[in-house]
């Protein structure tokens, strides 16, 4: 498995028209974080990275279900690459088959309004999930597997570098 100091001597044309090729944004959940990876289908056939995301869980966010979990992340990266897909096609690959169909089948849950209103979304923008295995989810995987008390001093307030 490599990880993104992997891609750092390989260049990347950003220029490259998304509407030759195409944007996959992939997302994962784990359980104190999500991520996700915008990626553009280079002439070669293989996914180029342009873009990351990752957010960590609030703890009520981290009592959520894997369901919830899954879609917070797909509608969070989505929000976070908002810029970069609007108005193109766009695949969102997730590893979380319940996600997947839920996106295939009219039965939005209604007794759920943040799960109702983070798919209607997801949906203004594309219909298009699709199932991704975890082992071919590199980056997202990696990026939702960031834990907390790893992040460094870079995010932390003057208060808090003080107090430790």
């Amino acid at each position: 498995m490599w990880c993104l100091s992997a891609i750092k001597g390989e260049s990347f044309n950003a220029t490259y028209s998304a509407t030759k090729g195409g944007l996959a944004l992939f997302t994962d959940a784990s359980d104190f974080s999500v991520g996700g990876s915008l990626q553009m289908l280079a002439p070669d056939g293989s996914f180029k990275p342009p873009g990351f995301y990752s957010a960590h869980l609030s703890e009520t966010q981290r009592k959520y279900s894997v369901f919830k979990k899954e879609l917070l992340g797909a509608f969070k990266s989505l929000r976070h690459f908002l810029p970069e897909v609007y108005g193109k096609h766009v695949t969102v690959y997730v590893d979380h088959l319940p996600l997947v169909q839920a996106f295939k089948s009219n039965n939005i849950p209604l007794n759920a309004p943040q799960s109702y209103r983070q798919i209607t979304e997801i949906g203004r923008f594309t219909r298009d999930v699709k199932l991704v295995s975890g082992v071919d989810n590199i980056f997202a995987d990696w990026l939702s597997r960031i834990r907390e008390d790893n992040k460094g001093t870079a995010y932390q307030s003057g208060a808090e570098l003080a107090a430790a």
